[in-house]
């Protein structure tokens, strides 16, 4: 049985996975704006038969779109990760995404660090472990 700390705690890591997920999603732009640079200077290149503009323009609207795959993708783990805190599921997934946010220095290394400190609580990992209150059979 969790505490009130507890689902305190991990209704505010949920809240804080949510918001690190918009900011990936704001950081799309980042790779938006790359690939519209790459566009203007691939047309601008190819209005002046400037091979070294074209290649930069083929470059950056792939590096750019790159970018956009990888910042959604990151955003919709992020997502799914802030519902299964709030839900009390995807235990492995909550790990990776942890990992992973705390190569994003200095917000994405705090949030990971304290996702493993209240995912290792004892409480916490039972409650992780326990089927949700919906998944449980009901008796007849």
């Amino acid at each position: 049985m969790l505490s009130a700390e507890d689902k305190a705690h991990l209704k505010t890591l949920s809240i804080c996975w949510y918001v690190y997920a918009g900011l990936n999603v704001l950081g799309m732009l980042c790779g938006g704006l790359y690939a519209v640079l790459g566009v203007v200077a691939l047309f601008a290149g190819q209005a002046e038969n400037d091979d070294e503009a074209v290649v930069m323009g083929i470059v950056f609207s792939v590096t750019g779109v790159i970018v956009m795959v990888l910042t959604v993708l990151s955003a919709v783990l992020f997502f799914l990760t802030a519902k299964g805190l709030a839900n009390h599921k995807r235990k492995t997934l909550i790990y990776i995404c942890s990992a992973l946010a705390c190569l994003n220095v200095p917000l994405g290394t705090v949030l990971g660090i304290f996702t493993f400190i209240v995912l290792g609580r004892p409480q916490v990992k039972a409650a992780f472990e326990a089927p949700a209150e919906w998944d449980r059979p009901q008796p007849y």
